[in-house]
Formats: C-alpha cells, sequence, structure tokens
C-alpha cells in the first residue's frame, strides 16, 4: 500500500537574494504555498530588503489563507526571534503570512511569536533606537491591531504622523545611531547639516501618512484584515555595480566607494493607481495606472475630496532634487524610476516607468548620495 505524499510548492529565500530574483519570483508568486525565511539576511543592494518585503506582502495576499511562513527557528522568544524581526522582510512576514511554523513546521500562533520579539516591539514604541539597528540599518513597523501601533517616535496621536518640525528630533537620533554604525567613525554633524535632516524629516512625514490615510482599505474601501507600514533606514557603501543593479541609466556614474542613505517606505495596501481609480486590476489598463501615477506626483492631489493636504509627493521630489538623489517606486504593475544624480535634469516630471509584474502594497525607497568629505545639505 503506497501512501500519498502531499508536493507543497515552496520557494527558499537565499541570504543573498537579489533585486533580479525578487522579480523573477513575483511572476510566479501564486505558485508558491510555502515561502522559507532565513533568520538573518545578506541584503548588501540598495533597496533588496524593502523589495523581499513587498514581495512577502504581495505573496501573502494572494495565499489568503492557505500560505505558509517557514522559518528555520526552533524556539519562540529567544535570540534568533529578535534577530528575526529585526528585519523588515522578517516583520513583514511575521505579520502577513497566512501561517507561520519552526522549523520542524510545528504551526506558531501569530501572537505568540510577535510576543517572542515582544522587546523589538516595545523598543520601536518608545524609540530606543540603540537597541533597533542591524548594523547601519533600523526599521520601524506600525502593525494593524497592535496594542503599541502608533510608534510614539512618530505619531503624535493615532493616525496622525508627527510635523516635520518634530519628526526632525527623531530622524537626528535615528542617524546618530546608524552613521557610526556605517564604518566611517564621524559624528553626524560631520556628514549632514540641519537641512539634510529637515529634508528627511519631511520626506518621512509625507510618505508614511499617506500609508496611514491611504493603505488600510482596498480599492472599495473594504478594510483589510492585517496590514503593516514600515519605514527602513540604511547607509551602505556603494559602487556602479549595485547603481546598475537598480536601473541601467546608473552605468555612466562613477560611484565606487559611495554611501548612500536609504529611506525605504512600504505599506500593504492596494497601491497608487487601484486607490487613485478605485479599480481593480481587471478594470485598470496599464495606460490608465500610468496616468494614475503621474497624477499623484502632481501638487494638491488627493484620493480625499476633503482633503487640501494632497499625497505629499511632490514635495518628497523637491526635497530628493535639492540633494541629488534618486528612488524607485514599485507599485500595481509598474516600477518607477527618478533621478536627480545628473545637475541638469530639474524637473520633476514622471516618465520614467516600466511594466512588471503585479505587486500588493506600495514601496518608495530614496536614496541620497553621502560624499565622502562633503558634507550633505
Amino acid at each position: 500500500m503506497y501512501r500519498k505524499v502531499l508536493i507543497v510548492a515552496t520557494k527558499v529565500i537565499k541570504k543573498d537574494i537579489s533585486l533580479t530574483d525578487i522579480e523573477e519570483t513575483l511572476r510566479n508568486i501564486r505558485e508558491y504555498e510555502r515561502i522559507r525565511l532565513p533568520n538573518s539576511f545578506r541584503l548588501g543592494g540598495l533597496g533588496i530588503e524593502s523589495a523581499l518585503s513587498q514581495l512577502i506582502i504581495t505573496w501573502a495576499r494572494a495565499q489568503k489563507d492557505m500560505g505558509e511562513l517557514h522559518t528555520y527557528l526552533s524556539d519562540i522568544g529567544d535570540l534568533n526571534t529578535e534577530k528575526f524581526l529585526k528585519n523588515m522582510a522578517g516583520m513583514t512576514a511575521a505579520v502577513m503570512a497566512p501561517k507561520i511554523t519552526k522549523v520542524k513546521h510545528e504551526q506558531i500562533e501569530r501572537k505568540e511569536f510577535l510576543k517572542g520579539g515582544v522587546n523589538i516591539i516595545d523598543a520601536m514604541y518608545q524609540g530606543r533606537f540603540s537597541e533597533l539597528h542591524i548594523g547601519s540599518s533600523l526599521l520601524l513597523s506600525s502593525i494593524s491591531g497592535a496594542d503599541k501601533r502608533w510608534l510614539r517616535c512618530v505619531f503624535d496621536e493615532p493616525r496622525k504622523v508627527k510635523k516635520p518640525t518634530e519628526m526632525k528630533g527623531t530622524v537626528r537620533d535615528i542617524l546618530s545611531t546608524i552613521v557610526p554604525a556605517s564604518g566611517d567613525k564621524q559624528r553626524l554633524s560631520d556628514i549632514v547639516t540641519e537641512g539634510f535632516i529637515e529634508s528627511i524629516a519631511w520626506m518621512v512625514y509625507e510618505l508614511f501618512q499617506n500609508t496611514v490615510d491611504h493603505a488600510e482599505t482596498d480599492e472599495n474601501g473594504k478594510s483589510y484584515f492585517r496590514t503593516i507600514g514600515a519605514l527602513r533606514f540604511n547607509i551602505q557603501k556603494v559602487d556602479q555595480r549595485d547603481l546598475v543593479r537598480i536601473h541601467h541609466e546608473f552605468e555612466s556614474l562613477e560611484a565606487n566607494g559611495l554611501r548612500i542613505f536609504e529611506l525605504s517606505v512600504m505599506d500593504s495596501g492596494p497601491g497608487f493607481a487601484r486607490k487613485w481609480t478605485g479599480k481593480g486590476f481587471d478594470d485598470l489598463s496599464i495606460e490608465e495606472e500610468k496616468k494614475a501615477i503621474r497624477e499623484c506626483f502632481e501638487k494638491y492631489k488627493s484620493t480625499k475630496k476633503k482633503d487640501g493636504r494632497g499625497v505629499g509627493l511632490d514635495n518628497v521630489l523637491e526635497n530628493l532634487r535639492q540633494h541629488n538623489g534618486f528612488f524607485r517606486m514599485r507599485t500595481g504593475r509598474l516600477e518607477v524610476i527618478k533621478s536627480y544624480l545628473s545637475t541638469y535634469r530639474v524637473h520633476n516630471t514622471i516618465n520614467n516607468m516600466h511594466e512588471k509584474a503585479p505587486v500588493e502594497g506600495t514601496l518608495m525607497s530614496l536614496f541620497i548620495p553621502l560624499r565622502k568629505g562633503e558634507k550633505n545639505g
């Protein structure tokens, strides 16, 4: 008598996964009933960990109640659990995966798993940044349903992100934590000006407030059961190849040893175009999607009829332009690239859009060069 063996399609995420690997996996995301994540990552490429986090959200939404996050954890509540949850991809998976299992496929209750990282969650809430960074990378997460969702270092009150003037203190404290960890052994004041800190504070305010305003319901206004909004701060040295991996337009840039500051803001909402138009992918043409993205970056545009604040993306672009930065945005079926690395590119028009596999949520990764011996800002 033969025993029937159930074969489950599993995607094993490698420690050194690349942006190309992520995009290839997204094309076949519905095939994988199980994703296996390592306890820690060697995500050296710019924006890689954030892109992997968006892949996990997309996978979880595609699998609905069936998907299994398979970890290498044998015990919950040890240092490996904390290490797992300090990573953007790990925390995202813990929040969004329909089912979570330990190394021997023993199921873990989500609340039990997150309790294993209670020190991390409390440190995020209280703003104890020295307990949160992994090298020069630091994560802050706002999780739906959590008692400590509205992080004191980010929110003035529930649903209200701190204004830029108040956010400056949070940004300064985060940078003071990760700059020494980036290996340069310099003081923050030796690298950036108050103007730089103020610009980052504006970007955090505009982008993270959008995750609260626009990412908790789908395009039809129906509330999601589980949501996450996340901020990732990172500093790393790159070379030309690292930049070309993001987009070929950086092929001519001399970037060996260049330090890049990364701010990635991610949410688990429907994405810009679906929220903007109220249409799902089946009813939304790619041209309509591109048009919606362009409109999102125009001044005073908003999906809220009575909200004069707008989505504020024009302010983000202007701050990025002032610091000769660039960004990669992934939302819906589009990858959007915008660069101010070349001084002749001074306009804020959004034209560089590439059709990709559909994703859930919106990921905006902003990158600003920190040139050695040259104070930024």
